[in-house]
């Protein structure tokens, strides 16, 4: 759904009688732009819509975006008239000769080998290339004209494609025919430096693994936006998220609140807090962070060699855990992220009703 859409229906849903929101699959809000943020229902069908929290949530008909509105008499109705004003405002601004609009397409969809050979054909685009999707999540956008202003700033090859997705998120479609691994690395970390220093953007990248089919860009969108999710969550400090990097994570988001809350509970609770102090919490994080290498950790935190023994002593007869072992590192490493889990899962209402 492109940004003069996205426009169009400010307008439109402030003229409905009761309030409707677009929100992006993450649970953002596009319409209104308030800066709110709902928690979305686990699973949603692609037809009718779900109840939780008060609201009627509704998939808009591409799946790409959600409808909300407050429950209440004609509530139902009123997500089906938004629903159908969405489709006529996507078929007066669709520009169906658009090689924007086919890329658009083949990322936020699953496409058959027919439909991708078509779009291929129409467009001149080639049906096999090494790509990869680097997904460009704006917290902060720059002025009118993202998507030029984006063009100007990124290097773009031959190859690559450039597609504003909506007004919080561009897709770069890179062509790695001439690009390895360590050099993709390179190019997204001076990317997101360029894009912080030089522009009013602020961005978080998320990086697909490499495809080479048409019919795998979908999947390689659905990878970096979650190489964008995991990476916010688990590793606040990076802006740039490969997901091929994030496999210990994204296991750990696939465990169940309730699960990850227990276990939590065996290494955080009222018999240690007196222990996990913010200074240790930083010296632990710190050392898991310099690969349980005592000098470099110490080093880093401006502390003796002998200090960070200590607090590693104090650590092992309190819980049992001794950092300098492999196995222990990676066991508080795990526990530590499971509150990342629940706060990630969390249940309940909006934040708009909180």
């Amino acid at each position: 759904m492109d940004a003069a859409t996205i426009n169009a229906l400010q307008g439109v849903f402030a003229s409905l009688h009761a309030r409707v929101r677009l929100l992006m699959r993450s649970g953002k809000s596009l319409v209104p732009d308030d800066g709110e943020t709902f928690y979305l229902p686990d699973a949603m069908p692609d037809e009718g819509y779900t109840q939780r929290a008060g609201y009627l949530f509704e998939l808009t008909r591409d799946g790409s975006h959600v409808l909300a509105v407050r429950e209440g008499p004609g509530a139902g109705d009123v997500l089906q008239l938004a629903a159908a004003l969405i489709d006529t405002l996507l078929a007066q601004h669709a520009d169906r000769n658009s090689a924007d609009n086919a890329y658009i397409r083949l990322l936020g969809e699953a496409v058959t080998q027919a439909d991708a050979e078509a779009i291929a054909a129409q467009h001149d685009i080639p049906m096999e290339l090494p790509r990869v999707v680097m997904l460009l999540h704006m917290v902060r956008t720059g002025p009118v004209g993202t998507a030029e202003a984006l063009k100007e700033l990124i290097p773009l090859a031959d190859g690559d494609r450039l597609v504003l997705m909506d007004p919080f998120a561009a897709a770069l479609v890179k062509d790695m025919t001439a690009t390895d691994a360590d050099e993709l690395k390179e190019f997204a970390s001076a990317l997101h430096e360029t894009l912080f220093s030089e522009s009013a953007f602020r961005v978080t990248i998320g990086v697909s693994e490499p495809v080479s089919a048409l019919t795998e860009l979908h999947p390689a969108y659905v990878s970096a936006q979650r190489a964008v999710d995991v990476g916010r969550l688990f590793r606040e400090s990076e802006g740039v998220h490969f997901y091929g990097d994030l496999m210990l994570e994204r296991f750990l988001m696939s465990i169940p609140p309730a699960t990850a809350a227990s276990y939590h509970a065996l290494l955080f609770n009222d018999d240690t807090a007196s222990l996990f102090t913010d200074e240790i919490l930083d010296t632990i994080n710190m050392f898991l962070a310099k690969d349980l290498n005592l000098s470099d950790t110490a080093r880093q935190l401006y502390i003796h060699r002998n200090t960070l023994v200590y607090r590693l002593d104090k650590v092992q007869r309190q819980i049992g855990l001794d950092l300098r072992r492999f196995e222990d590192a990676l066991t508080f490493k795990m526990l530590y992220h499971m509150k990342k889990c629940m706060r990630n899962r969390a249940q309940g209402t909006t934040e708009e009703e909180t």
